[in-house]
């Protein structure tokens, strides 16, 4: 996979990238990676084939980014997962990059994703990645463009899981 970082704010930013192998605890094993990079205001990191040059490393996991200006950073990936060199099946995301508990808890009013979409061309995937070790049940809602009810799951995120395990209907 191939990353790019962006530093979208007006001063430079440190970030901190924690790397968890599959299968591994995030929060205390001792097999998760740590990299530490400086975007200067404005700037973009290309992050080539991200495992390996900047963590030396294979396989697969999440991949944590972390730093005290964390609201001016941005992340996009792409992946050829089992393309077979097939450029029409390659994908990517970008997401901006949220702070450590600053996502939804019980209790707490309903967060709006917006630009979800499908069609021939795209389609989005939402993750949900819970971050306190314990698991939790999401129920997501999507509505069309006119704001009617599409769709609704009831979500079992389990705690500390891969992020391509975590969200299952």
């Amino acid at each position: 996979s191939d990353g790019w970082l962006r530093n979208l704010g007006s001063t430079p930013v440190t970030a901190d990238l924690f790397l968890t192998p599959d299968g591994k605890d995030g929060i205390s094993d001792a097999a998760v990676l740590r990299a530490t990079l400086e975007l200067p205001a404005g700037t973009t990191r290309r992050l080539t084939d991200i495992l390996s040059t900047v963590f030396g490393s294979q396989g697969s996991g999440q991949l944590e980014v972390r730093s005290p200006l964390i609201s001016a950073l941005s992340l996009r990936t792409t992946t050829d997962a089992l393309t077979g060199g097939d450029p029409t099946l390659k994908f990517g995301s970008e997401m901006p990059v949220a702070s450590s508990s600053s996502g939804a808890g019980a209790g707490d009013p309903a967060r709006l994703v917006p630009g979800i979409s499908e069609n021939a061309k795209n389609r989005t995937n939402l993750i949900f990645a819970e971050t306190t070790g314990k698991s939790a049940v999401v129920l997501a809602t999507v509505s069309d463009d006119r704001g009617r009810i599409a769709g609704t799951a009831s979500i079992q995120v389990p705690g500390n899981t891969p992020p391509s395990k975590r969200a299952t209907t």
